[in-house]
């Protein structure tokens, strides 16, 4: 979340004023407290002979609630401008990954990137297109080759078919044992 300088401004401001009225808060507390003191010294009797000495104490107790108070103020002061810094920073990043988003979008709407996509698109389908022309060469020397054999093994087994029917050799055998076998079925019968 990132906040608009006109919100950390009212923030600022808002941290200042409350700066100020606890500071004046803390002077109001310590008047109070002084008088108090001053109060209870004059009712116990120690205006006369010990006043001199009251008045030490008391100087000495003022000057280490002045002390208190400002270290107060500065460790307010302290915690408040770490958190404003904390929300600067935080609102500094939110602006620039704001901008570089812009940037990127801009990038990316320009012509050249564009043309720079369109190119790598035409390489990578140039390369699928060299791709299946490999695989397509490949596929067809496989069916002519396969193509090949077989006409082959058919010429082969034609010129089988052929010698045998011409050759006069080839099949006498069986002629004979054809004979042989009708000869005795003649006989038995």
């Amino acid at each position: 979340m990132t906040k608009k300088p006109a919100d950390l401004e009212e923030e600022t401001e808002d941290l200042t004023r409350r700066t100020i009225l606890t500071g004046r808060k803390m002077v109001v507390n310590s008047y109070v407290n002084r008088k108090h003191c001053r109060n209870r010294l004059l009712k116990e009797g120690f205006f006369l002979g010990h006043l001199k000495l009251s008045v030490k104490r008391f100087a000495s107790t003022d000057a280490t609630l002045r002390l208190q108070n400002e270290m107060v103020k500065i460790k307010t002061l302290l915690s408040k401008h770490a958190n404003v810094q904390a929300q600067l920073e935080e609102n500094n990043l939110g602006l620039e990954q704001e901008f570089r988003a812009k940037l990127k979008n801009i990038h990316r709407n320009s012509p050249q990137f564009q043309l720079q996509r369109v190119e790598l698109d035409a390489i990578h389908r140039q390369d699928e297109v060299d791709r299946l022309t490999g695989e397509r060469e490949r596929a067809l020397a496989g069916i002519l080759e396969s193509t090949t054999a077989d006409a082959l093994g058919k010429k082969i087994r034609l010129a089988k078919e052929t010698k045998a029917a011409l050759d006069p050799t080839v099949g006498a055998t069986e002629r004979e044992n054809l004979i042989v076998e009708m000869e005795k079925s003649v006989e038995r019968a």
